[in-house]
Parts: C-alpha cells; sequence; structure tokens
C-alpha cells in the first residue's frame, strides 16, 4: 500500500520557484501513478488544525514549526484523490494512532507500506515506527519526503530507517515493482 502522508494544501504546496515541494510533488505524482498501474491501493493521510478544540496538544520544549500553518484544506487538487483510494485523518504524528488505517490495512490484507509525504523526521518516521512495531514491512522512499531540515531528514534516512524498514529511490522502487515478488501478500 501507498501512503502519501500530509500532503495538503498548507504544507505541501509549492510557494515559489526552486521550492523543493515543487520537486516533491512531482516524485509523489509518479509514485501513485505507478500503484495504480500495478493495482497497490493508494491510501492519503492528513492532519486536521487542531483550532476546533478536539485534540490536546501536550507541552513540550520545542513544538513542531508547522503546528501554526495546518489548515482543514485537505490533500492537494494535484493528487487527484480517486473513490477507490481512501482518506485517513490524524491526530498526531502517526498514522497508526487513533485512526482508521489498521482497518484498511485490515481489509486489503496489505503487508507492506510504502511511505512518501511530508515530513520524514516527524509523520513518516512515526507512522514507519509504528508499522514496524506492528508487523508491517516498511518501504521509504527517499526522495520523495521531504525532512523538517536537511539534517533532520538525512539523519531519519541514514539512521532510522535502515533499521525500521528498506529506503529506496523512487526510481528503485519502481524498478522493484517490475520484478516478481516472494510471497503472495499485497503491497
Amino acid at each position: 500500500m501507498l501512503l502519501v502522508i500530509d500532503m495538503q494544501e498548507s504544507l505541501a504546496r509549492p510557494q515559489e520557484e526552486g521550492d523543493p515541494r515543487t520537486r516533491l510533488l512531482s516524485t509523489v505524482k509518479v509514485l501513485i501513478q505507478q500503484a495504480r498501474f500495478h493495482a497497490i491501493p493508494v491510501g492519503y493521510v492528513w492532519t486536521p488544525a487542531a483550532t476546533d478544540g478536539h485534540y490536546y496538544a501536550p507541552a513540550v520544549d520545542q513544538p513542531a514549526k508547522a503546528s501554526g500553518v495546518l489548515a482543514n484544506d485537505g490533500i492537494l487538487k494535484d493528487l487527484a484523490v480517486l473513490p477507490k483510494d481512501f482518506l485517513v485523518t490524524k491526530p498526531s504524528w502517526s498514522a497508526f494512532n487513533h485512526t482508521s488505517l489498521p482497518f484498511h490495512l485490515a481489509s486489503l490484507r496489505a503487508h507492506t507500506l510504502v511511505l512518501t509525504g511530508i515530513s520524514t523526521n516527524l509523520s513518516i518516521e512515526s507512522t514507519a515506527r509504528d508499522a514496524y512495531d506492528h508487523r508491517f514491512d516498511v518501504i521509504a522512499i527517499s526522495d520523495a519526503m521531504l525532512g523538517t531540515s536537511r539534517d533532520e531528514h538525512f539523519f531519519t534516512l541514514t539512521r532510522v530507517f535502515p533499521r525500521i524498514s528498506r529506503v529506496m529511490t523512487s526510481t528503485q522502487f519502481i524498478t522493484w515493482l517490475s520484478k516478481p515478488q516472494k510471497g503472495s501478500g499485497h503491497v
């Protein structure tokens, strides 16, 4: 299953020329296209603004920078969510925490999660850790995610993900998709 995490208007919309979100959006679009071609389910995960009083935000020394930017504006329209795709609203970093994701994974008999989106070292890493703890195979697509900083992105890709997932570029993943896979489960 391909999970597209927090590719929502208020976080992922490119703002200027040279914005790294332009490359990210292009890469994610290609991965979605490839997933659909290979009949791999696509799920979109997004985080609503916490201004409605439904979510308690614990006190921390260094709040995430994006916390003041989120809006209830949904997934980027450029990604064209299809009726067969599913949408998961998450109240915290991990897509597993108090969401419908476990239900979707069980109903699809998925055993592999392919992770893309924003942010490498927060939502994607938290989701990858939970997926690993739930015994899913995880594939982190290194050029289809952005971190809160270049250093944090690099640290997660080189120090955390190799212990809980396979790390591939989008090109490596597309090549991997075209090879016969062992086992009878679904990606």
